[in-house]
């Protein structure tokens, strides 16, 4: 995934810069209006999972984990999660 647009508005919501790999997002933008955004870094481990993300200062704004199988902690938050990939849960059930 690239960019989020409100279903609304059509409005540009995020967008997203990726690495050279598959499911490798490095950098989000969020835009709260057209020409006004603010980035945040994506942080992984060594398998590609979103571990975290860190403002342009490098303070952090959120931390996420994992168990020993990939499964999502349920306060893990962001777009995309384990090895990358985009989170597709729908419900507080975390079931797809």
């Amino acid at each position: 995934m690239i960019a989020e647009y409100d279903d609304n508005t059509n409005a540009l919501k995020a967008r997203y810069v990726h690495g050279p790999g598959v499911d490798a997002p490095i950098v989000q933008y969020d835009y709260s209006a057209p020409s006004s955004f603010t980035r945040s870094w994506y942080i992984t481990d060594q398998k590609g999972s979103i571990t975290g993300r860190t403002n342009a200062a490098g303070t952090s704004l959120s931390v996420n984990s994992y168990s020993l199988y990939g499964q999502p902690d349920a306060a893990n938050v962001g777009r995309f999660q384990n090895t990358g990939q985009i989170n597709t849960e729908v419900s507080s059930t975390r079931l797809l």
